[in-house]
């Protein structure tokens, strides 16, 4: 009966603890999934009973939590850098290598930013469904590791590599 009594204690969720940060928390969604302001009357986190992100900025009375704008279909490598730009602002660089193995343009679309202070002392929670899971995994390996063929393919143009290929940032707080 003990063991059962403290098992249940550690489950017990009666009390509230305030984050240790107010880094915002991002949503990044699946294979086939929609962002922000996409399909209103329906949103992707929480659907038509309610609307996970509303819920989280209404509790806490200013914008803590966004809905990413990516490419439903994309690559992973491809969604990657439309986070990047989306997060950051700017016109989406797919990478001078990438967009020429790939056969496709090299910029995409144009995003004003969500949270253009993102760095070393300004990160972010990240949280993904499905397929956006992936799409975090390989934005944080960028970011940290960053991307040798796109460093090299900058420098032969004699170009500036866009900070996402540079590697070095430690820019993500959490990823679940």
């Amino acid at each position: 009966m003990v063991l059962f009594l403290g098992i249940i204690s550690l489950f017990s969720f009666n009390h509230q603890t305030e984050a240790a940060n107010d880094y915002p928390v991002v949503f990044v969604h699946g294979l086939n999934g929609y962002g922000e302001n996409e399909i209103p009357e329906f949103p992707y986190w929480g659907g038509r009973s309610n609307n996970v992100i509303k819920e989280l900025n209404d509790t806490y009375g200013k914008k803590v939590a966004y809905e990413s704008v990516v490419s439903p279909y994309g690559s992973d490598w491809d969604r990657m850098c439309e986070l990047y730009a989306y997060l950051k602002g700017g016109t989406v660089d797919y990478g001078l290598a990438h967009s020429q193995q790939y056969g496709h343009e090299r910029y995409g679309r144009t995003y004003p930013g969500i949270y253009k202070q993102l760095s070393e002392t300004d990160k972010v929670h990240l949280i993904g469904h499905s397929m956006g899971g992936q799409t975090i995994r390989d934005f944080d390996s960028m970011l940290r590791n960053g991307s040798q063929t796109e460093i090299a393919a900058s420098q032969n143009a004699g170009e500036t590599v866009s900070p996402l290929f540079a590697g070095n940032h430690h820019w993500i707080a959490s990823v679940t």
